[in-house]
């Protein structure tokens, strides 16, 4: 896994706040990759709509004439505007897991799950042809990528119940769950897409079949990425990470819960990574630590010294995640 190493002084626990509304800064894959399909939306339905009828795709595009490079494209913009407008706000809230794993592994899970979901919508799409079964053209657009993100959505980020209404808890979560559904309820054909997303999200998370070691961006790709597109989306600090945002109570209340679920998702964390007590000292999250703890390599301690942790905190972190340079960092970050 990536861990995003940066020099964040004394606000680093905010910095890289998952729920963190400073925009999108320290996500700027999100940005873009949400500018890009934004820009690709409009140029289409505005200036080049003539070009609208090449990203219709049916069985016959795909089978019968072997256009995989429509089918590609169809599954790349977004022509719909409910579609691109709903996609948008849901980016907007996975980006915290950009801020989570960093920029290259989050690339890597935008490719992987974009492709998977392809050749699952391929293989749904001829099994339903010969099942007689006949669709009407595809909404366009990555809903692989979208509909994917779901999966560790569910399974990472905890719920905390804001009010209850005829007796179904709803809460900070509940709006991304009604704006998914509000996207895929316009048809069957968007159901489809829906579920392959879900299905391609769910054989990434698990890496059925490795498929993480074998799509995944290339190191040096990734590089260039940062060193280029990197330097054009960047969203720079901002001024004051820890001034109140909430204009209203209600705004404030939901900051809150925001606030309270993201404590939760740190401690079940660090629940997981804390050994079994034992005889020994203390290390600074209060767990008894063996004294003949093994010392972690230098070169993982430096990187983490680098972010701005001093060093007999760093080596306590390593020590209780059992050399786990990532979960060291989590853990870091939020005490």
């Amino acid at each position: 896994m990536q861990v995003l190493l940066l020099n964040t002084g004394d606000n680093t626990k905010d910095m890289f706040s998952p729920y963190h509304t400073s925009g999108f800064y320290c996500a700027t894959a999100t940005k873009g990759f949400l500018s890009l399909l934004i820009l690709s939306s409009v140029a289409i339905n505005v200036p080049l709509n003539t070009y609208r009828n090449w990203f219709s795709v049916t069985y016959t595009t795909v089978f019968d004439e072997f256009r995989l490079d429509k089918y590609l494209a169809s599954r790349s913009v977004f022509l719909d505007p409910k579609d691109i407008l709903c996609a948008s706000v849901l980016l907007y809230h996975f980006r915290i897991f950009e801020r989570r794993y960093g920029s290259a592994k989050f690339m890597s899970f935008l490719l992987g799950t974009w492709l998977l979901s392809l050749v699952i919508e391929l293989l749904f799409i001829f099994v339903l042809h010969h099942l007689d079964f006949r669709l009407t053209p595809m909404p366009t657009g990555p809903w692989g990528t979208v509909f994917a993100m779901f999966v560790p959505y569910f399974c990472e980020i905890p719920r905390v119940a804001v009010m209850h209404l005829w007796g179904i808890p709803f809460t900070g979560k509940s709006i991304t769950y009604i704006i998914g559904l509000q996207m895929l309820s316009s048809s069957l054909e968007s159901l489809l897409l829906a579920i392959c997303g879900l299905l391609s999200g769910l054989l990434y998370k698990n890496n059925i079949l490795r498929v993480q070691s074998w799509l995944r961006v290339p190191g040096p790709v990734s590089q260039l990425a940062a060193a280029t597109l990197g330097r054009l989306f960047h969203t720079p600090c901002p001024n004051d990470l820890q001034a109140p945002i909430g204009a209203t109570l209600e705004l404030q209340r939901l900051q809150h819960v925001e606030r309270l679920e993201q404590q939760m998702m740190w401690a079940q964390l660090a629940r997981q990574a804390q050994p079994p007590a034992q005889n020994g000292g203390f290390n600074f999250f209060g767990t008894r630590q063996h004294a003949q703890a093994v010392e972690p390599p230098e070169e993982q301690v430096q990187r983490l010294v680098e972010m701005g942790f001093t060093r007999d905190r760093v080596v306590d972190a390593l020590r209780t995640t059992s050399g786990d340079t990532e979960q060291a960092a989590s853990l870091l970050l939020t005490n």
